[in-house]
C-alpha cells in the first residue's frame, strides 16, 4: 500500500505489476477472474444490492481487512452491469485499496479526480500489462483497429473502451484517434 504520493505513471504501473504478481498471475497471464484475484490478495468481495449512482464498486478497509464493494453481472436490461465492466470495476478497487489505502479522503474534487484517474490507470495495466499489450498489438499487425481491439478483448476479456485508454497511457495512440475509436 502506498500513501497515494505517486510521483508519476510509471509508478502505477510498476504498482499494478507488483499486485498481479502477488494475486499470482504471470506477467503474460489474463486476469480470468477478477474477484478470485481480490481474494488471493487477501481482500473480501461483497455483491452490492445496488448501485450507487454511476459507482458500481467500492472499497474500504475495515479493522485492516480490505473490503470490496462490486455490482454483480447481469443480463436484465435495466440493471445490466457486462462480466468486463465487472472486471474492471474489481481491479479499480484493488488498485484504490493499493494506492490509497492509507490516505485521508479527497480534499476537493481535483484531488478526487486524480485519485480516480489512478485508480483507473492501475485498472487497465493489471488487466492488460503494458509490455504484453504492445506484444499483442505486434501479433495483430500492429495497427490499433476495432477488429484487433475485438480479438484483443476476445482473449483478455476487457472492454474495447478499456483497451482504447490503455493503447493511449502506452502510447500508441494519441487522444484524436482515441476519440474516433
Amino acid at each position: 500500500v502506498t500513501d497515494g504520493d505517486l510521483a508519476d505513471d510509471d509508478e502505477i504501473e510498476t504498482m499494478a505489476a507488483t499486485v498481479r504478481a502477488a494475486a499470482g498471475l504471470e506477467e503474460d497471464a489474463v486476469c480470468g477472474n477478477s474477484i478470485r484475484a481480490a481474494e488471493r490478495l487477501g481482500c473480501l468481495v461483497l455483491p452490492m444490492s445496488q448501485e450507487l449512482g454511476k459507482h458500481l464498486g467500492m472499497s474500504m478497509r475495515v479493522d485492516g481487512t480490505p473490503i470490496i464493494c462490486a455490482s454483480r453481472p447481469s443480463n436484465d436490461s435495466d440493471h445490466r452491469v457486462p462480466g468486463d465492466r465487472q472486471r474492471f470495476t474489481i481491479a479499480h478497487e484493488i488498485g484504490h485499496l493499493a494506492l490509497h489505502g492509507n490516505i485521508p479522503a479527497p480534499r476537493d474534487a481535483a484531488e478526487a479526480a486524480r485519485i480516480e484517474r489512478q485508480a483507473h490507470q492501475f485498472a487497465g495495466a493489471f488487466l492488460a500489462p503494458g509490455d504484453v499489450m504492445i506484444e499483442e498489438l505486434k501479433d495483430l499487425g500492429g495497427r490499433v483497429t476495432l477488429k484487433t481491439l475485438s480479438e484483443i478483448k476476445r482473449r483478455w476479456g476487457i472492454s474495447i473502451k478499456a483497451l482504447v485508454m490503455r493503447f493511449q497511457v502506452l502510447g500508441v495512440i494519441d487522444q484524436d484517434q482515441a476519440r474516433l475509436l
